[in-house]
């Protein structure tokens, strides 16, 4: 079965929680257990299971701006005059999609970790997230 949700990001390191939003939709499915696919649209969103805690997602984009800081004149800022490079290359280390289990139409994940979508482009924009299970 597949699912759309939506979020409503407001760009540039915008983060949300959606593992509640995808456990709701895993009740309506046929099978108990089984893997469910996320994937979210996009070419500057990322999504990743994490220990979610405010000092771990600070880390996480504090590493990401070292590894390649916002405003720097890339080659995509060359070619096309927009400045989300940075963004680009972030969905890229990232990934935009997960394969997970679930047992009772529950998303396995260890205590405290959650399934965690980023967006680290420069507007907002309404982003778009598919399951499939």
């Amino acid at each position: 079965m597949l699912k759309q949700i939506s979020v409503f990001s407001e760009g540039f390191e915008f983060y949300q929680d959606i593992t509640s939003i995808v456990n709701e939709h895993l009740m309506q499915s046929v099978e108990k257990d089984g893997m469910v696919s996320i994937c979210a649209k996009g070419s500057t969103t990322a999504l990743v299971t994490m220990r979610f805690e405010q000092g771990v997602v600070k880390d996480l984009l504090f590493f990401l701006e070292k590894l390649y800081p916002s405003g720097t004149k890339d080659n995509h800022f060359e070619l096309t005059g927009d400045p989300n490079g940075m963004a680009h290359i972030k969905n890229i280390l990232l990934g935009n999609s997960q394969s997970l289990a679930y047992i009772n139409r529950k998303l396995i994940l260890p205590e405290k970790h959650r399934l965690v979508f980023f967006d680290f482009d420069l507007r907002t924009s309404q982003r778009d997230i598919y399951l499939n299970y």
